[in-house]
This record gives structure tokens, C-alpha cells and sequence, in this order.
């Protein structure tokens, strides 16, 4: 946006874009008067889609979409799953020629999204007094859980099968 200045809450502006600019089966509804003002807002401070092509308009929007309405970092998943919807916008704008050069801004720029809480950083865990060798022997009987967990199910599932090749209950037929 243009100016922050009298911006509504970012609750409000994520109720306006979400429930109703962006939700195509609300469009013939009259959506209540805080919602309406801030489209309005919006549509009045929207910088054009052009400005995109701008690195730093495109790193302020990316940065922007990793950022939580609190503030704080969303996740590394949720911030390249709005990149892709990003991308997905921005090629489109392509195709219409809303940029002066057809190519994709967000190929133009790196841009790395902020680490997840799932991600193991390595400085971290050695400060905590965790080698790169421990995360990795837990990491391992994790897996190995897992594939026993899986090899189980895969062992109880073929004793449901008879000798013949035929399905529990003949549902499936011959499999010979």
C-alpha cells in the first residue's frame, strides 16, 4: 500500500481481502461497513501490479507473506506456499503484459524464506551441546520407526490375503 496512515487493523484488511475481495461467491453480497471501507482503502492505496517489477517492492511483498498478523515469522511451508501462489499471480500479469519486460519478477530476485521450526539449524544444536552426529542417530530411529510402524501394516495386510492370489472376501478377484 501507498501509506500505512489511518491503515485499518491487519485483521481487519485479512477479513476484507480474504472473506470478500477474494472469495468470488461473496461478490453479489454487501459486505458489513468496516469490510467496505477497508476494500475501499485498498483499492485506493494498491500500488500497481507494474511496481512489481521493482526488487524492492517484490522483497517488501515477500516479506510480507513469511510475516505472521502478530508480527512474528510464519513458518517456512507457509511462506513458500504463498511464494507459489505469488508466482502463480505475477505469471499471469505476465501473460496480460502488466510489466514492461515478460518475464516473471520473482525470477529476477533471491529471496530465501524464513527457517521453519521443523528445520534443524546446525549452530543451534551445537551450541545446546548437540553434535551434527546425535541429530542424525535420532533422526535415524525415527525413521527406523517408522518403516518397522510401516512394515507391520504391510505384513498384516498380505495375511489378510489367502494362498490363491484372491482379495479378503474375493472383492478384488484373481491377482495372478
Amino acid at each position: 500500500m501507498k501509506s500505512t496512515a489511518g491503515r485499518p487493523s491487519l485483521r481487519t484488511l485479512r477479513t476484507a481481502l480474504y472473506g470478500w475481495a477474494y472469495n468470488k461467491s461473496r461478490w453479489d453480497q454487501e459486505p458489513p461497513a468496516e469490510v467496505a471501507s477497508a476494500l475501499r482503502r485498498v483499492e485506493k492505496n494498491s500500488l500497481p501490479v507494474s511496481a512489481l517489477e521493482e526488487p524492492a517492492t517484490l522483497r517488501l511483498a515477500l516479506d510480507a507473506l513469511s510475516t505472521l498478523l502478530d508480527g512474528s515469522p510464519a513458518a517456512g511451508r507457509t511462506a513458500h506456499r504463498k511464494r507459489a501462489c505469488l508466482s502463480d499471480v505475477l505469471g499471469l500479469a505476465v501473460e496480460r503484459r502488466y510489466f514492461s519486460v515478460p518475464v516473471n519478477p520473482l525470477s529476477t530476485v533471491k529471496w530465501t524464506a524464513p527457517m521453519s521450526a521443523e528445520e534443524v539449524d546446525m549452530e543451534v544444536a551445537r551450541r545446546a551441546g548437540h553434535s551434527v552426529a546425535v541429530l542424525l542417530r535420532v533422526y535415524a530411529k525415527i525413521l527406523a520407526q517408522a518403516q518397522e510402524r510401516a512394515n507391520r501394516q504391510i505384513e498384516a495386510g498380505l495375511r489378510e490375503w489367502d494362498g490363491d492370489g484372491a482379495s479378503p472376501g474375493g472383492r478384488l478377484g484373481d491377482m495372478r
